[in-house]
């Protein structure tokens, strides 16, 4: 039998063809709703949740007022006048009750001594010392009032034995069968004065409970005995467990729920000086939909910073890791409350230019992708690396209609077998480099048609200024497509509140993910097989010799390098990104305004002058749109704000560039082209 003609062959791989871009459009629509349906939840969501709130450490300040000699209630009001709308309780513990005369805390090696000594204790306390029932290895502890004196053996008694208290002269005496080191910091519950002292000022009280291994219904009755008569913020929990009574830590999520409380989780965007709580990843996931991340600087940052450090430490806590509280302990120094106060009005300053409001935290709502958008929006992501790879043999025809088929049904198995957030993460990972690297395709796509017109490409063409514009408009609408895409996919709570991360979203993974979207934007400088060399390609060969690197690489370096170190000085910190801020609401990422838009504007005059540069200056453009990915992988950013520091760095950027493209221009004219 006669096998299909040439002319049918061609035909059979033109319907295919036009199947694929069917399927592609298709699936490319579906995920444009899938995307729009999370979007229209995520963005204003966000926005709603988008007050922070201040809350200040009770006992941090009480420790101020003591070395300054001068009232709690004072440097309250001085921090209330600054924004502070909370007050962060603790429980009291002896050292505490020490600090403030209630109580008088003895080593029983040190009473000892001191009853050995003549005159060094009264007679009572000498008597104790010598009595039959007294230990060098135990603490003592001495009050005047009875109630607190049950007060702290209720508590101590419960986690050391032996445990008792005996009245002695008029006073009573705690034996505590454990080290001063131990007994010293134990939490005794929470000390009335300090929630009457948050009443009077009217502030919110934000409680910070220890585990005391209590059941779901002693923990509901405390929290309701501690926070009655107050107006409670957010629960955070201290110690290095989170309460689960009986081990289920759903018990917990549902006393917070039952009571109308949100629960605080810290955030930790740098790790120094914060320990991980056993479980409270977990308490994170089942209480979904009222949960608020807590921004607490690490005491290693407070011992060296600067008022104005410490004030944007704040901001980007609350506007790159979603932070709504930030918990405030005064930074070390002369005048701690002063630089307190100062780095507060940092704050303020900076986030009214914003239009970030004051308020009680608001918590994210719980949202996840349903299962019919994961799969939209996978099949988007499939349908973009396909048409990626359209020009290559693989990936057209009948095997490019079978392998978005088969990748399709494949997707949809994994993710029925799978937990399907996990899956969607990958997809979220593998879109990372694929959208900057669709962007910059486009961009070489223009650049190389460009380059095939000389009409274009010489000195008779539009003006390189407006050739730049319309590179940018076409660059920055692929990627911002792309962008909103990953938004959508990491629509996910978890992501926003930090309890989980997308894998690969560490620094190792950041530098492979980086390195490869560079190395596919310079690979899409050379031709496709079987098409002809173009101007382009042979420009990626030539722009690999040495001199040639060398170079283009050196430029760039030393004019990135320059702006981004400014910018990243403690002189540009507190004087460069406020003055942009104020200027334009929100400052323009780095990396968009001095690397990748300056060097989209600065290839068009490079495609007339110096067209070896073209493929470097594609490799710097993609950076830009790579940033804003590795952003919307870490979930913890608002996308609102996001697009709006882009928006920024696109203006600044093509100001830039526009400024660099003259003046190359006016510097070719005088050396004679």
């Amino acid at each position: 039998m006669a096998g299909p003609s040439g002319e049918g062959r061609r035909a059979g791989a033109a319907l295919a063809g036009r199947a694929g871009a069917a399927a592609g459009l298709a699936l490319a629509l579906a995920a444009v709703v899938a995307a729009a349906s999370l979007l229209a939840l995520r963005v204003p969501a966000e926005w709603a949740a988008r007050t922070v709130e201040v809350v200040a450490d009770l006992q941090a300040f009480e420790t101020v007022a003591r070395a300054e000699g001068r009232p709690l209630d004072d440097v309250l009001a001085v921090l209330g006048s600054a924004g502070v709308s909370g007050l962060g309780v603790g429980e009291v513990t002896p050292r505490r009750l020490v600090w403030s005369g209630e109580t008088s805390l003895f080593p029983g090696a040190a009473l000892r001594a001191l009853a050995a000594q003549a005159g060094g204790l009264d007679p009572a306390l000498a008597g104790l010392a010598a009595g039959p029932g007294f230990s060098r290895a135990h603490t003592y502890l001495l009050f005047d009032r009875r109630a607190l004196a049950e007060l702290a053996a209720a508590e101590l008694c419960r986690q050391f034995s032996p445990c008792t208290l005996q009245a002695l002269d008029g006073r009573w005496v705690l034996r505590v069968g454990a080290a001063v080191g131990r007994v010293a910091d134990t939490g005794l519950g929470f000390w009335p004065p300090d929630l009457a002292l948050a009443r009077a000022r009217g502030l919110r009280v934000v409680i910070r409970p220890r585990d005391r291994g209590q059941g779901a219904a002693e923990l509901r009755d405390g929290l309701v005995r501690v926070l009655a008569g107050t107006v409670p913020g957010p629960v955070l929990f201290a110690g290095a467990t989170i309460p689960a009574p009986g081990g289920d830590l759903g018990a917990t999520a549902e006393v917070l729920r039952s009571l109308d409380l949100t629960l605080g989780a810290v955030a930790r965007p740098d790790g120094r000086g914060h320990v991980a709580q056993a479980g409270l990843a977990g308490l994170v996931r089942l209480a979904e939909g009222r949960v608020v991340r807590v921004a607490s600087a690490p005491l290693e940052l407070l011992e060296s910073v600067t008022p104005a450090a410490l004030g944007d430490w704040w901001v980007a806590a609350a506007r790159q890791h979603n932070a709504r509280v930030i918990y405030v302990r005064p930074p070390e120094g002369p005048d701690p409350l002063g630089a307190t106060v100062a780095a507060l009005e940092r704050l303020a300053h900076r986030q009214a230019a914003a239009g970030w409001p004051w308020g009680p935290a608001r918590p994210l709502p719980a949202a996840r992708p349903e299962p019919w958008q994961r799969l939209a929006l996978a099949g988007g992501g499939l349908a973009i690396g396909l048409w990626l790879g359209r020009r290559r043999p693989l990936l057209s025809g009948h095997l490019g209609a079978a392998g978005l088929g088969l990748g399709l049904l494949a997707y949809a198995a994994l993710d029925v077998a799978l937990d399907g957030r996990r899956l969607l993460d990958w997809v979220a990972l593998a879109g990372a480099v694929l959208v900057p690297v669709a962007a910059a395709s486009a961009l070489c796509q223009r650049w190389r048609r460009r380059l095939n017109r000389p009409e274009e490409a010489g000195a008779g063409g539009p003006p390189a200024v407006v050739t730049g514009l319309a590179d940018v408009a076409l660059f920055t609408a692929v990627w911002l497509g792309g962008a909103l895409w990953l938004a959508a996919v990491t629509s996910d709570v978890a992501l926003w509140l930090g309890s989980r991360t997308v894998p690969g979203t560490g620094p190792a993974g950041a530098v492979v993910r980086w390195s490869v979207t560079v190395a596919a934007v310079l690979a899409l400088a050379a031709p496709a097989p079987g098409a002809g060399t173009t101007r382009l390609g042979s420009l990626a060969a030539a722009s690999l010799r040495p001199l040639t690197l060398g170079a283009a690489v050196g430029a760039l370096v030393a004019a990135g390098a320059l702006g981004l170190g400014w910018w990243a000085s403690e002189r540009g910190a507190e004087t460069l990104v406020p003055a942009v801020e104020a200027l334009a609401g929100a400052p323009p990422r780095p990396v968009e305004a001095l690397l990748a838009y300056p060097a989209i504007m600065l290839a068009s005059w490079a495609a007339r002058h110096r067209p070896a540069w073209l493929p470097w200056l594609a490799a710097t453009a993609v950076l830009g749109p790579a940033s804003v990915m590795a952003d919307l992988l870490a979930g913890t950013v608002a996308v609102w704000w996001l697009l709006w520091r882009s928006w920024t760095g696109v203006v600044t950027g093509v100001a830039l560039g526009a400024v660099a493209v003259l003046v190359a221009g006016n510097l070719t004219r005088n050396r004679g082209g």
